[in-house]
């Protein structure tokens, strides 16, 4: 089965834009590459509340404001 998703482009005044790099392991879709900060939705949760929680719980950052 596959898990739906939601990511989220933030760049800076300079253009440019938050990457993260993926952990290099085998078990994980596309290992060791870069990739927008995301996740997968939680049940019944929509593509904005994903983000909100995976950006506080992976970066501490709040962007509930930003949408």
């Amino acid at each position: 089965m596959r898990h739906q998703g939601a990511s989220i482009l933030l760049y800076n005044q300079q253009h440019e834009v938050l990457l993260v790099l993926r952990d290099n392991l085998p078990f994980i879709a596309c290992p060791n590459t870069w990739d927008a900060p995301g996740g997968h939705l939680d049940a019944h949760e929509t593509p904005l509340h994903c983000i909100v929680r995976e950006m506080m719980e992976e970066m501490e950052l709040d962007v509930s404001t930003c949408c």
